[in-house]
């Protein structure tokens, strides 16, 4: 059901009391069914709508309330380098949405969580395209982190501060430090934002989706396997990359983010294997040299025509596996999905 359809289920303009509610609760979930897609626009500038999933709202919530008497960190500490996060993320996946337009691809609407995007690009066709897609995000977040680490090692004459463990970046601040050996707020705040840049950066070097280490194998890929291909190989790499990381979590003393994030690309990992099925199971109801604007081969009998097969109409499937292609699973409607899952069947009872 697509989101209008999911406010009008409710009432929307005949009176309801709680229609209000419900008109923004349709916004946050859309059509309740892709996980993913829970989140809300919070930036629309150039023709990129960024949005902040539910996970970077819980995320938050969870931090702050850590902040609470009792624990080590109060929210002076901590404030700091929430919105060190949020903006790095913003500022990193405007500009990667910007590059990707500025090549064609397809970036305009953006979820993001505390390690950046949720769902990877629509690469653009050309090969330099794919290369400065995938690479803008982690070149934004090492000017951010040069800048950022000059002013610190200006106004603290040392880089004791700029190395540390990247599971307990907190370890380190006591090396922080004026010229004089005295430590100030605004200090702590700003080697904050420098160590959330640094650890998100390297976090995403790794090669599970939707990482920018992904994103960079998945460029690297292809031109050799094309992209159907790529996808498939860089969803396997993912699932064991993810594995392995939540091992690495679970049995490390300060592993408990580490474990959170090998969960959520997990997650995300599973969501694209199933998304790669649906294109790959469709394109066996048809199959010719030319392709369809999915990116798919197109069977023709021998006047030229289209074949159908099962009751379902070739172009509207091929419109469906278009907007996949161009927006996830997830923007499909219910209709849309049962197009989808009707030529799914159909092309099962003919092999």
């Amino acid at each position: 059901m697509s989101e209008r359809g999911w406010q009008d289920s409710y009432g929307e303009g005949h009176g309801d009391r709680l229609g209000g509610v419900k008109r923004v609760l349709a916004r946050i979930f859309g059509d309740g069914e892709d996980p993913l897609a829970w989140g809300f626009t919070y930036l629309r500038s150039r023709g990129v709508v960024l949005k902040a999933h539910l996970l970077f709202i819980v995320w938050v919530l969870a931090e702050l309330i850590f902040t609470l008497p009792g624990h080590q960190e109060g929210v002076m500490f901590v404030g700091p380098r929430l919105v060190g996060v949020w903006v790095i993320v913003t500022v990193k996946e405007f500009v990667r949405a910007r590059v990707c337009a500025r090549y064609g691809g397809v970036c305009d609407s953006v979820m993001v969580w505390p390690m950046g995007r949720l769902a990877q690009p629509e690469l653009p066709e050309s090969r330099r395209g794919d290369w400065m897609t995938a690479v803008s995000g982690l070149v934004t977040q090492i000017l951010i982190g040069v800048v950022l680490g000059g002013v610190l090692v200006g106004i603290t004459g040392s880089v004791g501060g700029m190395v540390f463990n990247p599971l307990e970046p907190s370890s380190s601040i006591g090396g922080v430090t004026l010229r004089d050996g005295t430590t100030a707020w605004w200090l702590i705040a700003l080697w904050s934002v420098y160590a959330v840049n640094l650890v998100i950066l390297l976090v995403n070097l790794l090669p599970m989706e939707p990482l920018d280490g992904a994103v960079m194998l998945r460029a690297a890929l292809v031109p050799s396997k094309g992209d159907m291909g790529a996808r498939g190989v860089v969803s396997v790499v993912g699932v064991v990359c993810a594995t392995l990381v939540g091992i690495v979590g679970l049995v490390t003393a300060d592993g408990r983010t580490l474990f959170t994030i090998a969960v959520v690309c997990g997650v995300v990992v599973t969501i694209e294997r199933s998304r790669i099925r649906f294109l790959r199971t469709a394109s066996l109801f048809t199959g010719s040299p030319d392709l369809g604007a999915s990116g798919r081969k197109v069977e023709h009998n021998g006047d030229g025509e289209r074949l159908k097969g099962g009751g379902v109409d070739p172009e509207e499937v091929d419109r469906v596996l278009a907007k996949i292609s161009a927006s996830g699973v997830e923007s499909l409607s219910r209709a849309e999905r049962r197009v989808l899952k009707r030529a799914t069947e159909s092309s099962r009872d003919t092999e």
